[in-house]
């Protein structure tokens, strides 16, 4: 995965990511990638079971995939939240099999965010 982040002057935005798969590393993209601006999260070996945002001001500010790992969760966010942002988890039960989901597409306490789907047992 590779998630595109704008930095501003005290927070971020997460402006999309895109999901690499397969032996030819096939991709869907979600919002707006920017080029060279990307962060890169290796999935191989670990267990997602979600993700947490961080809706803001003018949009998502930071993201954070949630890995199981050794009995334990394993989170490392992405981008740099300020005060005002709210947590949203996206955390389903079950093993993660796919993802819907538009950025910009939906207003969560009137701000454009991120509506993110992690499916299990699709």
């Amino acid at each position: 995965m590779e998630v595109s982040v704008l930095a501003e002057d005290e927070h971020s935005f997460i402006t999309g990511f895109c999901i690499k798969y397969g032996e030819n590393l096939s991709r869907i993209d979600f919002g707006y990638q920017i080029p060279g601006k990307q962060i890169k999260i290796d999935f191989r070996n670990r267990e997602l079971r979600g993700f947490e945002v961080f809706a803001g001001n003018g949009g998502i500010q930071a993201f954070c995939p949630i890995f199981k790992q050794e009995g334990q969760n394993y989170n490392s966010v992405i981008g740099n939240p300020d005060s005002t942002c709210y947590e949203i988890p996206l955390t389903p039960d079950g093993e993660i099999r796919a993802f819907t989901g538009n950025f910009d597409a939906h207003c969560v306490r009137d701000y454009n965010t991120v509506a993110l789907s992690p499916a299990h047992g699709v």
